[in-house]
């Protein structure tokens, strides 16, 4: 449940795991007991491990789709109990290799980030993303259909409309959920020097079964 007000924002944009314990619903068996880390502001974060070990609960637990059973989860030194469930999440770009694409423009894809943006500003997160180009050249341009769950992109194009997307969005937190997973080497490797200047100012947790993307994290811990 949310609290009935939320408190102040942060003042600075830091992650802390302190001491947490998760068990989902209907099972025994923790997926992570007794997790404890920080990430400076700033600062990039890889966390690895094998399928199962937890690393996508975090991604859960922080936009408080579940709560821990212990432990805290904080946000610049706030407990994220403090927050309505929506202002956390309004903070959190989130970059997955299962970000949905709704059945419709691509103006309409981008504005879920930013109901206010215009076409420039749509250009502009779509040429951070390398993908202003290609989709200048299409015949309806920011108009084009990209069908269900963008079908009618490549994987690369998707992934990277996704990031545009959260680029315009603008959060201070940048969650990377195998951003990369299932992309050709080539389009891997192009997608994360696209991604490097836009982690540069946030802070970033990137969550990977393999070291791909890991050379661009401060810091590595395992699960």
């Amino acid at each position: 449940p949310d609290p009935p007000a939320g408190a102040a924002p942060p003042q600075e944009w830091s992650l802390e795991f302190c001491r947490v314990t998760f068990t989902y619903p209907g099972r025994t068996r923790p997926v992570v007991e007794n997790l404890d880390f920080r990430v400076a502001a700033g600062e990039k974060l890889g966390i690895v491990g094998a399928t199962g070990s937890g690393k996508s609960s975090l991604v859960n637990l922080l936009l408080k789709f579940y709560p821990p059973n212990g432990g805290e989860i904080l946000i610049g030194g706030e407990p994220i109990g403090r927050y309505p469930a929506a202002q956390v999440r309004s903070w959190l770009g989130v970059i997955s290799q299962e970000t949905y694409l709704f059945n419709a423009s691509v103006r309409e894809n981008l504005l879920l980030a930013d109901p206010d943006a215009d076409d420039e500003a749509l250009y502009r997160a779509l040429a951070s993303a390398r993908l202003e180009g290609f989709v200048r050249a299409l015949p309806a341009g920011l108009d084009t259909q990209v069908g269900q769950a963008g079908l009618k992109l490549s994987g690369g194009q998707a992934r990277r409309l996704a990031l545009a997307r959260t680029i315009l969005k603008k959060a201070p937190l940048l969650i990377l959920d195998e951003p990369t997973e299932g992309l050709d080497a080539a389009t891997e490797q192009a997608l994360w020097q696209t991604l490097a200047p836009v982690m540069a100012e946030r802070t970033v947790i990137l969550i990977s079964h393999r070291p791909a993307g890991l050379e661009y994290m401060d810091r590595v811990i395992s699960l």
